[in-house]
């Protein structure tokens, strides 16, 4: 729960500041937590955990100094590469692989859900809501994004319903995914159903993701 904040200018930047209570190993604790920067050059210096902290140094298995976090499911970051099914023991947690520049946290979930559709009068239908839809493909303008899932339902309803966006390319086994600019198409496999039109994004692990804009392939039946 966040009780308090507060913005401090910090060079170029406002940083806010916040109180926040948690729970951890069942126990209620206040801790003083800071927004990190959003600016920067490559997907290493990532930084998208709560209540998380950063290790820069040379190559490690061991990450210490996470008492804060003791007992709780952890997320990393680890150059790059995306860590899951952490959890802090004795203030510490075990990579698989060692990393040098590595953040660990609290996981969080971005979810962005677009309004329903309506694309106003269209000749001989009047309007479409209340109509069965079909969207075959999304496009999505990103800027600086990695990890994209898409689909008609927030995965509550099941994961099925979400698609995963495969970015790898060009990047050689042994790196990380580069972050993406510009447009990419996604299939989210949906047939002609009777539904508002509205489109989920999801962002489940800590990586950068901004969404420019959606733009549906929207077929309307009778």
């Amino acid at each position: 729960m966040f009780e308090d904040v507060v913005v401090i200018g910090d060079g170029n930047e406002d940083v806010p500041y916040f109180l926040v209570r948690r729970t951890i190993n069942g126990v209620s604790k206040r801790y003083i937590e800071r927004l990190h920067t959003r600016v920067f050059a490559t997907i290493e210096d990532a930084f998208f955990v709560d209540c998380g902290l950063s290790y820069v140094g040379s190559p490690v298995t061991t990450i210490s100094g996470l008492g804060h976090l003791e007992g709780q499911s952890v997320v990393a970051l680890a150059d790059g590469n995306v860590v899951r099914n952490l959890t802090v023991t004795g203030g510490k947690i075990t990579l698989q692989n060692a990393a040098s520049k590595v953040h660990v946290g609290l996981s969080m979930e971005a979810s962005l859900q677009t309004l329903n559709l309506d694309l106003g009068q269209v000749q001989g239908l009047g309007t479409v809501q209340g109509r069965q839809k079909s969207v075959s493909e999304v496009t999505l303008r990103v800027e600086n994004t990695r990890g994209i899932f898409l689909g008609p339902y927030d995965g509550d309803r099941g994961s099925e319903h979400l698609v995963e966006y495969r970015q790898r390319s060009t990047e050689a086994w042994n790196e990380p995914i580069a972050m993406f600019t510009g447009d990419v198409t996604m299939t989210p496999g949906l047939g002609l159903e009777t539904y508002n039109g509205t489109m989920w994004v999801k962002q489940f692990d800590p990586l950068p993701m901004t969404i420019l804009a959606i733009m549906p392939d929207v077929t309307i039946g009778r």
